[in-house]
């Protein structure tokens, strides 16, 4: 009636279609008709022309959705920079302003134990942040390599637990912790990436702990049908069903601005998920708002050695308390004074003798003149002459001299260079006393 009308009074109607073709598929048509009049005006009827558009209609629909995406992303990562300038600035303002409290004269030990714990707690806060934001790209560029060695799981696990225990007494939260653990010590000796297993584990319990008010918190693992099988269920807030099927998405929160009651960017999850995929597993989260969640995840089980492997493991820690390196001489090479006094510190109780450069130059002259030298720290990135010019200038003096890399370069193809560019090992920044002095044992002996 409507197509009738619009004939006879305008001569013209236009209508798109959606039918079935003959071979089953439906199709979009543009149909497009005039009516046919005689010489006098009178109407013979209509001419009907239509164009198949569903190719048309399909690209017009997917760039109404790419832009309705394009500017949820947007959203995302706007409201993503808004956290990310409150997540930094918060524990920098402990750090900046405890550290400006202990300029006063008048403090006692304790209260000046209790802003360095400040300063500390708040410092390791700001090197996850910073560290999850790094991760985060080196996942989406494939820069991320998963690395197996023979490691304890109960051992994982317990440090795991410590650290959210910590966590728990920190914020004053009335949390019960309860581990079920199926692993016997005879059997929990694994090949994993130990490092990317902890990080898995920490998000998922700091998401935990943050969202579970007071309540509990169970974590159990288990081997089942050749996988290890991590649970990590809380009596917490929940989640609302909508958001369960983003809840792996960067950037993605409940609650959004100014008026979230929860810390954190978004990304935890993000980076869970990419790191249990590339160990080859899987992971999963169910949940119901004001009950609880839980989030589970499985990787594949690689048995490893025996006890004794673990028992050789924890002895070699040990023995990094006892070292004796008064008898060499280690060079210290890096442009920034502060990083200078911070590794002689540290090196301060190993007795070893140490002598230091501000340049490639003044390293190559100091090696030249102190043929001693039994190991060089060398940084990376500094101006005239950077580490990489250094390194190979040094191979030509000292063929065998080990060489330290110590670099705030974190890409794999980063590590690659400078091994490649003959140093022996490599030092991500920034340096724990621990890390460094396990990779120096490695080159250099104690008397």
């Amino acid at each position: 009636l409507k197509k009738a009308e619009s004939l006879l009074n305008n001569g013209f109607y236009e209508s798109e279609v959606r039918i079935r073709h003959k071979d089953g598929r439906f199709i979009n048509l543009l149909s497009r008709s005039v009516t046919v009049r005689t010489d006098n005006n009178e109407i013979l009827g209509a001419l009907t022309i239509s164009h198949d558009i569903t190719r048309l209609k399909q690209v017009h629909e997917d760039l109404i959705r790419a832009n309705i995406e394009a500017e949820a992303s947007n959203k995302l990562k706007t409201s993503f920079l808004a956290n990310i300038s409150h997540e930094i600035r918060t524990p920098l303002n402990s750090v900046v302003g405890f550290a400006n409290l202990l300029l006063a004269n008048d403090l006692s030990d304790k209260v000046k134990e209790e802003y360095i714990e400040n300063i500390n707690y708040n410092s390791e806060k700001l090197l996850h942040i910073i560290g999850d934001i790094i991760d985060l790209s080196r996942l989406e560029s494939s820069q991320i390599e998963i690395s197996y060695e023979e490691a304890s799981l109960n051992s994982i696990v317990n440090e795991i637990i410590e650290e959210a225990r910590q966590v728990i007494r920190r914020n004053e939260k009335s949390i019960i912790l309860n581990i079920k653990n199926h692993f016997e010590d005879n059997g929990d000796l694994i090949f994993t990436d130990r490092i990317w297993l902890k990080r898995v584990l920490n998000h998922l319990m700091d998401n935990a702990i943050k969202f579970t008010l007071d309540g509990s918190i169970e974590f159990s693992y288990l081997k089942e049908n050749e996988q290890i099988v991590f649970k990590i269920r809380d009596t917490g807030i929940g989640i609302n069903k909508e958001n369960l099927g983003h809840i792996f998405e960067e950037f993605r929160q409940e609650i959004d601005g100014h008026h979230r009651p929860f810390e954190g960017l978004g990304i935890g999850l993000t980076l869970a998920k990419e790191v249990v995929e590339r160990m080859g597993g899987k992971i999963f989260v169910q949940s119901e708002k004001g009950i609880g969640s839980e989030f589970s995840f499985s990787i594949p089980y690689r048995p490893a050695g025996s006890n004794q492997n673990k028992l050789k493991s924890t002895i070699k820690d040990q023995s990094l308390t006892n070292i004796n390196w008064s008898s060499r001489k280690c060079l210290l090479v890096d442009d920034n004074k502060d990083v200078l006094i911070y590794l002689n510190r540290i090196l301060l109780d190993t007795g070893v003798t140490i002598i230091t450069a501000r340049s490639g130059y003044e390293a190559i002259e100091l090696i030249k003149t102190n043929p001693d030298i039994d190991v060089v720290l060398l940084d990376m990135q500094m101006p005239e002459m950077n580490g990489i010019e250094a390194t190979k200038e040094i191979r030509k003096i000292r063929k065998n001299l080990p060489i330290i890399a110590q670099t705030a370069f974190i890409f794999e193809d980063d590590k690659d260079i400078i091994l490649e560019a003959g140093c022996d090992a490599c030092l991500i920044k920034p340096i724990r006393k621990d890390h460094l002095l396990t990779v120096m044992s490695s080159f250099v002996k104690s008397n």
